[in-house]
C-alpha cells in the first residue's frame, strides 16, 4: 500500500495564476465589444478562484487530501471534509516528473475526482513512489 498526504502548493498556485492570467491577456486583441471582454475576464478570474481553493490551497470540502493506493487497483482517497471513499483510478490519470494529475472514480459519483500532485505539496520519496507505481504498475479502470 502507498498513502501519498497532500498539503498546500504554492508551486501550483504560482503555475495556475499564470495560465489564468495568459488567458486573460488573450483577449486584449480580440475585436469583441467591451463588455464581452469584461465578462469572459471575469469567469477567468472565477475558475482562478475554485481552481486555487479547490486544488492549490486544498480548502475545498472536496479537495483530495490524501490518496492510497493498493494492490490489485484498488484505492482510497480522502477529501478535506473528512470523508474516505473507495476509489479506482482511471486511465486518464497523467504522470510526469513534474506533475501526476491522479483521476478517480468514486462509486456512486456523478463527476471523477482529481489530486493534482506536485514535488511541494508532498515528500520527495511520496512523490516518487506514486510516479513509478501509476506509470509502471498500477492497474487503471476506464
Amino acid at each position: 500500500m502507498l498513502r501519498v498526504i497532500l498539503k498546500p502548493s504554492r508551486r501550483l498556485g504560482v503555475v495556475l495564476v499564470a495560465a489564468h492570467a495568459a488567458a486573460a491577456v488573450t483577449l486584449l486583441p480580440l475585436a469583441l465589444p467591451a463588455w464581452l471582454k469584461s465578462l469572459i475576464a471575469l469567469c477567468i478570474a472565477g475558475s482562478l478562484c475554485h481552481a486555487l481553493w479547490r486544488h492549490a490551497w486544498l480548502r475545498s470540502a472536496v479537495s483530495v487530501t490524501a490518496i492510497e493506493l493498493h494492490e490489485g487497483g484498488a484505492a482510497g482517497v480522502e477529501m478535506r471534509d473528512g470523508g474516505c471513499h473507495e476509489a479506482r483510478v482511471l486511465r486518464t490519470t497523467y504522470v510526469s516528473a513534474a506533475v501526476c494529475v491522479v483521476n478517480v472514480r468514486i462509486p456512486g459519483a456523478v463527476f471523477a475526482r482529481h489530486a493534482i500532485v506536485v514535488s511541494d505539496n508532498v515528500d520527495a520519496e511520496s512523490f516518487r513512489r506514486l510516479r513509478v507505481w501509476l506509470r509502471w504498475g498500477y492497474p487503471r479502470d476506464d
